[in-house]
C-alpha cells in the first residue's frame, strides 16, 4: 500500500507540473521574459512553503550534512530547468521535450549499475511505451532550426534530473521531512535563478494583477504542490517507478492545450496519449498485484 500511495503522489506531481503552460503563457503574453518568470516562480514558492511550515510549526532545522546534500541536489534541479529552457532556443521544443523524457532510462541505469537494483520487465516495457507516447505527443517541426548547442543542453538535462531523482531517493536527504526538504530545494533553486537574473539583465517588475495572479498560481500548483508530491513519492517507492510517471506531465499539458488554448487534437497525439495511459495502467496493475 505504501508503494501504491507513492505511485499516486508521482502521478499528482507530474500532472500538476504539466500545468506550467497554463500559468506561464499569460505571463509571456503580458511581456514578461523567462528569467524573471522563473525567478518569481521560485520566490513565490519559497515564501508559500515558509508560511505553511510556520503555520504547521514545522522545524526548519536540518543537519549540516543533509543541508549540504540538499544544496548539491538543488544544483542539479536548477540546472535541469535552466538547460531545458535554453534548449528551446536552439532546437524544436518537441524534440527537446522527447529527449528530456529519456531520463527514466538514465534513472534505471543508475539504479542498476550504481545500486545493483533490478527493474522488472513490466516497468521497462512501460518506460519504453511512455517515451514513445511522449514523442507522439510532442511532435516536431521540420522548418525549425537545429543547433548542436541545443542538443547538448537537453541531453545534459537527462543526467541532471535523473541524478536529482536518484539522489533524493538514495541519500540522507530522504530522511528530511518532505515540507522541509521541499523548502530548501526551492530556496537554493531560487538563489541560483536570482544569480541568473543578475547576470543576464535586470529583473522585470510585476506590473499588473494578471501577472501577480499568474505568478501566485505558478508558484503554488506546478511548483510547491508538484515538488511536495514528488518528494512524498520518492519516500514511498523507487526512483525508476517515480520517473516513469513523469510522462503524465505532457499528457496534462495536452489536455490544457486542447481545452484552454484551443490546440488541435490529431490522431497522432491521441495515439501518444493512449500509449502513456496504457503504460501507467501496466505499472498500477503490477503494483496492486505485488
Amino acid at each position: 500500500m505504501n508503494k501504491f500511495s507513492g505511485i499516486v503522489y508521482a502521478m499528482l506531481s507530474s500532472a500538476t507540473f504539466g500545468l506550467i503552460p497554463l500559468f506561464t503563457l499569460p505571463l509571456i503574453g503580458s511581456g514578461m521574459h523567462t528569467p524573471s518568470i522563473i525567478f518569481y516562480r521560485m520566490l513565490v514558492s519559497v515564501i508559500m512553503l515558509a508560511v505553511l511550515m510556520i503555520i504547521r510549526r514545522q522545524s526548519f532545522r536540518v543537519k549540516a550534512r543533509q543541508l549540504l546534500t540538499i544544496f548539491v541536489l538543488s544544483i542539479f534541479y536548477a540546472a535541469t530547468s535552466l538547460l531545458l529552457i535554453e534548449s528551446y532556443l536552439y532546437i524544436p521544443s518537441g524534440i527537446a521535450t522527447t529527449i528530456s523524457f529519456l531520463y527514466p532510462v538514465a534513472v534505471t541505469l543508475i539504479l542498476f549499475f550504481g545500486f545493483k537494483q533490478r527493474i522488472s520487465p513490466a516497468t521497462l516495457i512501460a518506460i519504453v511505451l511512455s517515451i514513445v507516447g511522449v514523442f507522439l505527443l510532442s511532435g516536431t517541426s521540420g522548418n525549425a532550426s537545429f543547433q548542436p548547442v541545443g542538443l547538448l543542453c537537453v541531453i545534459t538535462t537527462i543526467f541532471t534530473y535523473s541524478t536529482y531523482i536518484v539522489g533524493i531517493n538514495k541519500t540522507s536527504a530522504n530522511q528530511v521531512n518532505s515540507l522541509t526538504l521541499s523548502f530548501y530545494v526551492l530556496l537554493f533553486t531560487c538563489l541560483f535563478f536570482a544569480i541568473n537574473v543578475l547576470v543576464r539583465g535586470r529583473l522585470e517588475p510585476i506590473s499588473t494583477p494578471l501577472q501577480l495572479g499568474s505568478l501566485l498560481l505558478l508558484g503554488f500548483i506546478p511548483t510547491v504542490l508538484s515538488n511536495l508530491f514528488l518528494l512524498l513519492a520518492l519516500k514511498r517507492t523507487d526512483s525508476a517507478t517515480v520517473s516513469l510517471f513523469g510522462c503524465m506531465e505532457p499528457l496534462t499539458a495536452l489536455v490544457v492545450g486542447v481545452s484552454v488554448f484551443g490546440e488541435e487534437l490529431g490522431i497522432i497525439k491521441i495515439a501518444g496519449a493512449a500509449l502513456i495511459i496504457f503504460a501507467v495502467i501496466m505499472v498500477v496493475i503490477k503494483t496492486k498485484n505485488d
